[in-house]
């Protein structure tokens, strides 16, 4: 799925997902936890991909 500047995309609990930018562009993420009292306990945060494991 391609997400564009401005545009909002959410997921919903339990799914897993990742998120990246294109070699000629970034991306920023902000993350909004619901009912997330403890964030380290709602988010299992996946270890980081390379540029390189992402064929950039």
């Amino acid at each position: 799925m391609e997400v564009h500047a401005g545009q909002t995309l959410y997921t919903p609990p339990g799914q897993d997902h990742w998120h990246a930018a294109g070699g000629d562009g970034f991306m920023e993420h902000l993350a909004m936890l619901e009912n997330g009292d403890d964030p380290a306990g709602t988010t299992d945060w996946k270890e980081h991909v390379t540029d390189e494991e992402l064929g950039i």
